[in-house]
């Protein structure tokens, strides 16, 4: 099994194959559902194998056939989310030989406000990717936990909805805030929708090119940043919010 916290964004090609392009159609969907099917093995062996068939709805992209599901699109739909979601994952972050300061961000929140992240200085904030139907979706309650926890300590959780990966989010704002709180009874800040690996923002392009970073592989990566605005680590979907390691990083921090 593949490392899933510090899989090399080359790891998929190694593992799906390259991409023919054929000039006939159908030659080229018979190529590409076997690509999926590749594919698919491959982020199996990132851990994500598991992450779609929960959720009614969720299958818009290549992963409504993980687990023998049917696609919802034809075959050549699901091939060009195929090679997006590829393009994607291949994308090649540059890294930084020093750590900068994370705290130099503002973000929109999902009710329209702003978040400037230099109010933060001198707390730790977590930040974790989310989406609203992917199989780690129930880490919500986790981090919610977290928040009621550690917010009077001064931790401050902030998710940030994406649908980079297989567009398991929704697309307005107000289902977002409706699907979290009734579900959740989420809390802590939310911000807008955004791109967090596929076209990332600011943010999030400086939070992957930390020393020791790397973009998240799926939704519910966490990354843990100091109250000095430095990133302190990184902790793949697989980890649970409460896991003894998280929980220990921000005991440490807060102290």
């Amino acid at each position: 099994m593949v490392n899933y916290g510090e899989v090399p964004a080359d790891a998929v090609e190694q593992l799906a194959g390259s991409w023919p392009i054929m000039a006939s159609y159908g030659e080229r969907d018979r190529t590409l559902a076997g690509r999926a099917d590749r594919l698919e093995r491959a982020l199996s062996e990132l851990g994500v194998d598991h992450d779609v068939k929960q959720y009614p709805g969720a299958g818009h992209s290549f992963m409504n056939r993980i687990n023998g599901e049917p696609a919802k699109r034809g075959p050549r739909r699901r091939g060009m989310s195929i090679l997006s979601t590829m393009r994607m994952y291949l994308k090649r972050t540059k890294k930084l030989d020093q750590p900068t300061d994370i705290y130099a961000h503002t973000v929109k929140l999902l009710d329209g406000g702003e978040l400037n992240l230099a109010a933060r200085r001198g707390h730790p904030t977590l930040i974790v990717n989310t989406a609203s139907k992917c199989g780690f979706t129930p880490q919500y309650a986790g981090l919610q936990s977290l928040h009621d926890r550690y917010l009077e300590r001064g931790l401050q959780v902030v998710g940030f909805p994406s649908a980079d990966f297989a567009d398991q989010e929704y697309g307005e704002s107000q289902e977002i805030q409706d699907f979290c709180q009734k579900n959740y009874g989420v809390a802590f800040p939310l911000t807008e929708r955004i791109s967090v690996r596929a076209d990332p923002s600011p943010l999030w392009q400086e939070l992957a090119s930390q020393p020791g970073s790397a973009p998240p592989v799926w939704n519910f990566t966490k990354y843990l940043i100091g109250g000095d605005g430095r990133l302190i680590a990184r902790w793949s979907s697989k980890v649970n919010p409460e896991d003894p390691k998280i929980v220990g990083a921000i005991e440490s921090a807060l102290t």
